[in-house]
Formats: structure tokens, sequence, C-alpha cells
């Protein structure tokens, strides 16, 4: 089943094109990695799947839904970029941050209830951040801060999420222990997952495909295809292809 299809969709900002043409199908239990360079459209095209940019061409379905009808949002978890840690002293702790993600759910008045904090105490599991909860979020490292975000995207346990940038101004070794948790989840939990990155050697490690954009959809594939694809070598150059694709580049190179 797809979960998402987006058809030859085109997004503009005023007379700016953003994205256009897009065509592709994600399905149930994939982890797409979406790079690109910045202003490509990675983050446009996140907007628009979640309906919140019109598209201006084309058409997107979410679980066989125009985008512009679905009302099931709670399939979806979304982790937006941060582009700054809190100020020290943000009265709010780690639990009260991930349990913000059920009001999304609830009518007026919205109220966190006893029975639902079982959902809070799992989302903050499958993340490994329950020895954290009672802790300041405005006290974390800005690593420890994503993994509370993700767990508020997790916390009505969505079948899809949406990551965008989530490693951004991280150590490697946080980078890395993040893409294996997002790796468990998918792979666990049957979480289908769409993560935009910057670092398209190491997310594209983890995910089973890649979507490498410039305003236009310039590959659409697996990993290894995509480092032995002419795209590869016309968008990085003839000797970026180790650098970026490490392993996975060497082992095409045998072949």
């Amino acid at each position: 089943m797809n979960v998402i299809e987006i058809k030859n969709v085109c997004v503009h900002y005023g007379a700016i094109e953003a994205l256009c043409g897009i065509t592709l199908d994600i399905a149930a239990g994939d982890y797409v990695a979406v790079i690109g360079p910045n202003g490509s459209g990675k983050t446009t095209l996140f907007k628009a799947i979640l309906n919140l940019l019109p598209v201006s061409d084309g058409a997107i379905l979410l679980y066989g839904t125009n985008s512009r009808q679905f009302s099931d949002w709670q399939k979806i978890g979304y982790v937006p970029q941060v582009s700054r840690q809190l100020h020290k002293g943000f009265p709010a702790t780690v639990r009260e941050i991930v349990a913000s993600g059920l009001l999304s759910a609830k009518k007026f008045p919205r109220m966190i209830f006893k029975n639902e904090m079982e959902q809070v105490r799992r989302a903050m599991g499958w993340v490994e951040i329950e020895d954290l909860a009672e802790r300041l979020i405005s006290e974390l490292s800005g690593g420890q801060q994503q993994r509370v975000y993700l767990a508020r995207a997790l916390v009505n346990d969505p079948e899809l999420l949406l990551l965008d940038e989530p490693t951004a101004a991280v150590d490697p070794a946080t980078r890395e222990r993040f893409y294996q948790i997002v790796k468990d989840l998918n792979q666990k939990n049957g979480k289908t997952v769409i993560l935009i990155s910057h670092d398209g050697s190491q997310a594209g490690q983890y995910a089973t495909k890649l979507a490498y954009l410039d305003k236009h959809l310039v590959f659409y594939g697996s990993f290894s295809k995509f480092c032995s694809s002419p795209e590869m070598t016309r968008y990085f150059g003839p000797h970026a292809q180790h650098l970026i694709c490490g392993q996975h580049g060497s082992m095409e190179e045998k072949r």
C-alpha cells in the first residue's frame, strides 16, 4: 500500500518556483532520505505533504485521499526543523513536552488524563529518554531535545514520521545514535519514515530509498543505485563518490 502518492506536484511562492514536476510513491514501511542543496525544496515538499502549503499543480494523496480532504492527521507524526535551543529556564519538563503531543487529537477543552500517560511513557521509551522525564527541556543538549521532539511526534503512535533535518548541529556520535533509533522505529515498530538530511552519506546508509531534490526530482531509488548513477556524478563530480557513498560507492565500483 502506498502511504503517499505525489503526482506531478508544483509549489510556488508567488512567482517563484520552489518545486515542480515531483512524482513519487512512498510505500508503507519505506524509510526515505530526502537530500539536496539548500533551497532545493526539501522542507517545501514536507509542508505540501502536510497541507501547510498549497500545490499549484498536481496532487498529493495521503492513504489514498487528496491531502486537501485528508483529516486523519494522527496517522502522521512531524518533527520540524529546530533553529536553536530553548532559552535556559523554559518552564516545561520533558514529560510535559511529550504529553503535549496528545493535545493535537483533542477538542476543546483540551485535557490530558492519567490513563493517557502510558502513551507518554511508551514514546519516551522508544527514543530512550525515560531518565530525562523530570528534567527541564531547556537544560538538555540539542541532541537530547531532538529526541524529546521525536517522542512528542510519536505519542499518538503514528504510522508515518516526517523528520526535517533532525540531526542538524549535533555531534557525530549523537547523530549516529539518532539514526539508529529511527532505523529501529522503522524496522521494529513498522513506522514509515521520511527524513530530510543535509548529510546524504550517513542518512543514505540507513534509508531504504533516497530522493535527491533540486526543485525537481533528480533521483529516486536505493542509495547504492544513487552511488553509481549519472546523477551522482553530475551533481557532485567524479571524485566525490567515495566521500559521499563510502562503502556503498566502493562496492558499486567493484561491480
